[in-house]
């Protein structure tokens, strides 16, 4: 008698390829480069993109830059804004 025992349950679907699966925690975590501590991106986020242990700063793009300098009904989206066409 084993102790584990697999059910062949003909019903089950089987198991996927690699390519299909993912993993939950892809992108939740970041490597810094002055000290190699991995960060929380949520902790990363708080601290304004800065390292808590050697404060090395992390690259910002243009437009979460925007909302660290400004509310967020001071930014006007790029749709509310008019160009006229090119003739």
């Amino acid at each position: 008698m084993s102790w584990f025992k697999r059910d062949s349950d003909s019903t089950k679907q089987p198991a996927t390829d690699a390519a299909e699966r993912t993993v939950r925690t892809e992108g939740l975590w970041l490597k810094c480069e002055g000290c190699r501590e991995i960060i929380w991106k949520k902790d990363l986020e708080l601290t304004l993109n800065v390292c808590g242990k050697c404060g090395h700063h992390f690259r910002v793009d243009a437009r979460r830059r925007l909302e660290i300098l400004f509310d967020a009904a001071l930014i006007p989206s790029t749709s509310a804004i008019w160009f006229p066409p090119i003739r």
